[in-house]
């Protein structure tokens, strides 16, 4: 009965050092758990973080296409307008051109037609 005291003890004696090495393995496993999780929340709040950059880049992105857009036509809508006013301003100078080559071509008949009266009311005289 001895030996089986005695080998009884042996073994309670080996699960308690089986005890405290599985003790010893389970904190540093616990701690190794710890710092896993610290780093996953950091790199979740880094995900977290960049979806929000990536969102407004996004957005900004967007804007900025709807005003390069925005921008693109009200340039050509200038252009446009300034084409017009251009062929206004010429066909108005064409026009104004054409009056002001009438108004000196009447002017010119008008002062022909001074002279001849001036003659027939004036004689040049050459005799004296």
């Amino acid at each position: 009965m001895h030996f089986k005291l005695h080998k009884f003890a042996h073994l309670c004696k080996d699960l308690n050092e089986e005890s405290a090495v599985r003790n010893e393995e389970s904190i540093v496993l616990k701690r190794e758990l710890e710092a896993v999780k610290s780093e996953r929340d950091g790199l979740a709040e880094e995900v977290t973080r960049l979806l929000g950059e990536v969102e407004t880049y996004e957005k900004e992105k967007a804007e900025n296409a709807e005003t390069k857009k925005k921008l693109l036509a009200y340039e050509k809508q200038g252009l446009e307008n300034s084409d017009d006013a251009i062929q206004s301003r010429d066909k108005m100078i064409a026009d104004l051109s054409s009056k002001l080559e009438s108004a000196l071509e009447q002017l010119e008949t008008e002062r022909e037609l001074q002279r001849q009266r001036r003659q027939i009311i004036f004689p040049n005289s050459t005799r004296s």
